[in-house]
């Protein structure tokens, strides 16, 4: 049985700077797809999973301003 990778949409897709390496012939299209089916794997089987979905929904980055605040805000000690 052949198991199909679909990327959701909105989902991860391929950069602009990955297909300007496809049409310049650095990359092959075989090795795009690659990625592609990749890219939908970890979509699916990643970026959904309940650990990280549960992190996004306790980190709340809203309200803060600079970068490292932000990480500060979503780490484990300061939600104590």
């Amino acid at each position: 049985m052949t198991q199909i990778l679909t990327a959701s949409p909105g989902g991860l897709a391929v950069s602009s700077r990955i297909k300007d390496r496809l049409r310049q012939g650095e990359l092959t299209p075989e090795q795009v797809e690659d990625f592609r089916e990749f890219l939908a794997e970890v979509d699916r089987d990643l970026m959904h999973h309940r650990i990280i979905i549960n992190n996004a929904t306790n980190c709340d980055i809203s309200s803060v301003s600079s970068r490292y605040s932000r990480i500060n805000s979503c780490s484990p000690r300061s939600r104590k």
